[in-house]
């Protein structure tokens, strides 16, 4: 009586219930197994416009840095505004066995000309100091 219990239960009523419960489970996860191709397409479809941007930019930036104006520019009137401000530090700070500062005799330029002077003067070194540490923070911000 048990035995033909138990192959009524094994047989058709564990085959009844369980088949349809297999048979949701693996649509269950056909469909999360599409969504999930669908979403990793859209991935890769999103990546490569960002790799083409970030080419762009690359051409871009490339292209503005290899144009000879500004280092031209920069030679023509920050070097010579450089050594002159390094020129008059030195002289304000050297004797040069004169027995005084300013021995040299370096003028200072015209209040106009000096606030000029000024302000290539920071822009060089600011350009020089802060320029790659703030490139250095940006990618480190930008890492993936």
């Amino acid at each position: 009586m048990l035995a033909s219990l138990l192959s009524w239960i094994s047989g058709g009523l564990l085959t009844s219930v369980l088949q349809p419960v297999f048979a949701w489970l693996g649509k269950r996860q056909d469909v999360t197994l599409e969504g999930f191709k669908a979403a990793a397409g859209e991935d890769a479809t999103a990546y490569t416009a960002w790799l083409d941007f970030e080419k762009t930019v690359y051409t871009a930036r490339l292209a503005a840095a290899s144009w000879w104006g500004p280092k031209l520019l920069c030679m023509l009137v920050g070097v010579p505004a450089c050594l002159h401000v390094g020129m008059i530090f030195l002289d304000s700070t050297f004797t040069f066995g004169m027995g005084h500062y300013g021995s040299l005799g370096i003028a200072k330029l015209p209040p106009d000309y000096f606030d000029c002077e000024k302000i290539v003067v920071d822009f060089v070194f600011g350009v020089s100091i802060v320029g790659p540490m703030a490139s250095s923070v940006s990618s480190w911000l930008h890492r993936a």
